[in-house]
């Protein structure tokens, strides 16, 4: 009788807790409700189609560009800012000036893609670059990294990160997207974009996955025009579809379109998927089942306005399904055709506010129903704080890479017995790579650029191959041109017979591509980034003070494959 009444008073009270919390959710959701119609009711129509734009602005100091944007809060009713250059200080300033001059509260959006130093690379932390974040196993640190790039954003007046790319890296030559992306494998693309996404909107900042239908396998920059994706729908569904698919029905806020040509989908000349209904209605919207918010890549890109004038592009975007239109090259033009295809009945009213109200809506879930204002005081302090660099710190850790040890060499054991050299490429003088290798072995220290080659080869043979082991770091800005002209042929003959004179272990600071070039070596360490702290990281894994287990983000030819990486434990 007694257990009886026990567990009715425990069903009593679970039931309670249950029903409060309905009512909970109930009361928030009707006072979203209550603010987004009232929002939409006093709004005139151009107040309404003004809600749409998103316009660019930088925070270097300008009073005219500052009177430019004042201008188009107060005569275009703008729906949103995206910030680029300036300082962080200056950009809250005018993140508090604007914001108090707009009726409607505003979205404060930036790239954000490796966190603020992005657009602040003097003032915040860097954090790695997104292949270079392809080869972690442990998708926590993607989170923890995702909560502090939110936390750069909350405090410099940010809302919106267009972050992060889920474009699929399929093509080695990509000129835009490359390191940007997790890699070539979808599995690996979403699970990690999930993290971020997910990490940055438990902080209450709206991410964006980007670019749909998927800017990895192009090789055109839609900066400079119109990449075309030449697939049908099986393999888009497969492969570049994956990961979008699977952030949108994990509740994603927005999903940016790019300019990006899928003629097998939409087969009208020059007609991005930006301007597609066919794509966004048909396969983001019903397909997908996604009522996030589409966000139209930028329109003052050349993918666009090669082909489009101004105006015409972004009514056609808005017609086509997007809801927010990013940085039209002219706002007042774009402004205008819009207004006058609601006039001639091309664009409804109820399509204007259905738009509107997701705009709203996305509004609200951030707080924007509410007076928001954000402090200068200590904000460099904070987009450089050591919590930021411990977590960079363990994210280069994660993902040092084991490409090759055809000997069992790494990590170095005997540091007392061994004659040690190393050489530096592309570098002037010491590196931090070299200044940590210091504290382990006494080493003999090296440096070349590629126009000394031809006058210091025969020496370099000649010092080198009296070491027992030399240490090579390559550095590179990682990018192919860069990597291309620093290694030439006779650049990679040299380091080819240096390979046969005595024991070397290459350490790559650039992209895994580039791996390519080293086919010939039996001892490699690919660490991705070229910046001092990954060079330390690179020289404490090389000497066993960490696990070494990252996996390759994207194959190299036949030879690595994606997902591989020889694994070594402390």
């Amino acid at each position: 009788m007694e257990q009886n009444k026990l567990l009715a008073g425990c069903l009593f009270f679970i039931l309670t807790i249950i029903s409060v919390q309905n009512s909970d959710a109930r009361s928030y959701l009707q006072r979203e409700d209550i603010w987004v119609r009232a929002k939409m009711a006093e709004m005139s129509i151009d107040q309404k189609i003004g809600q749409i734009f998103m316009v660019r602005a930088y925070s270097r100091g300008s009073t005219e560009e500052e009177k430019i944007i004042s201008d188009y809060i107060k005569n275009y009713y703008i729906g949103g800012i995206c910030f680029f250059q300036g300082s962080p200080k200056e950009q809250v300033n005018l993140i508090n000036k604007f914001q108090s001059q707009a009726k409607t509260p505003m979205f404060m959006g930036i790239d954000g893609e490796w966190g603020l130093a992005m657009r602040f690379p003097k003032e915040a932390i860097a954090f790695p670059k997104q292949m270079m974040l392809g080869a972690i196993r442990d998708n926590k640190l993607i989170y923890e990294m995702g909560r502090e790039i939110a936390r750069q954003c909350k405090k410099s007046g940010i809302n919106i990160n267009f972050a992060p790319s889920v474009d699929i890296n399929s093509n080695p030559l990509n000129p835009v997207i490359f390191d940007r992306s997790f890699g070539e494998s979808p599995e690996n693309v979403t699970s990690k974009g999930y993290m971020m996404m997910k990490a940055m909107e438990d902080e209450g900042i709206m991410a964006c996955v980007k670019h749909f239908p998927g800017h990895g396998d192009t090789d055109i920059d839609s900066h400079n025009d119109l990449p075309v994706v030449n697939y049908g729908l099986d393999r888009l569904e497969r492969y570049e579809f994956y990961p979008f698919r699977r952030l949108a029905s994990q509740g994603v806020s927005a999903m940016m379109i790019g300019h990006l040509q899928a003629p097998q989908l939409d087969d009208r000349p020059n007609r991005p998927a930006t301007l597609s209904k066919n794509i966004i209605g048909n396969i983001v919207r019903d397909d997908m089942s996604f009522n996030g918010l589409l966000i139209t890549d930028a329109m003052d890109m050349k993918g666009i306005t090669k082909y489009w004038p101004n105006g015409e592009a972004e009514a056609e975007a808005f017609m086509a399904g997007n809801d927010v239109i990013l940085l039209p090259e002219n706002l007042p033009k774009a402004f205008q055709t819009i207004k006058e295809y609601i006039s001639s009945g091309k664009i409804t009213l109820s399509r204007l506010d259905e738009s509107l109200e997701r705009i709203l809506r996305a509004k609200y879930k951030i707080g924007l129903n509410t007076n928001q204002i954000f402090e200068t005081n200590g904000i460099n302090e904070f987009l450089s704080r050591n919590q930021s660099l411990a977590i960079k710190q363990k994210l280069a850790e994660a993902a040092i890479t084991l490409v090759s040890d055809d000997h069992n060499l790494i990590p170095i054991k005997d540091i007392v017995n061994v004659n040690v050299a190393t050489l530096s490429l592309n570098s002037i003088q010491k590196t931090k790579f070299q200044s940590r290798i210091d504290d382990y072995v006494i080493a003999r220290h090296y440096q070349l650029l590629p126009n000394q080659l031809p006058a210091k080869q025969s020496q370099l043979f000649q010092t080198l191959g009296q070491f027992d082991k030399v240490i090579v770091g390559i550095h590179t800005s990682g990018k192919i041109k860069d990597f291309t002209s620093n290694l030439s042929p006779e650049m990679i003959g040299f380091l080819k017979e240096l390979n046969t004179k005595t024991e070397v272990i290459f350490v790559l600071f650039g992209s895994p591509y580039l791996l390519k070039n080293l086919d010939f070596a039996g001892h490699i360490i690919e660490a991705y980034d070229n910046d001092p702290l990954t060079q330390d990281v690179a020289a404490q894994s090389l000497f066993g003070v960490s696990d070494i287990n990252g996996l390759l983000p994207v194959s190299v030819d036949d030879k690595w494959q994606v997902g591989y990486g020889l694994e070594r434990k402390v």
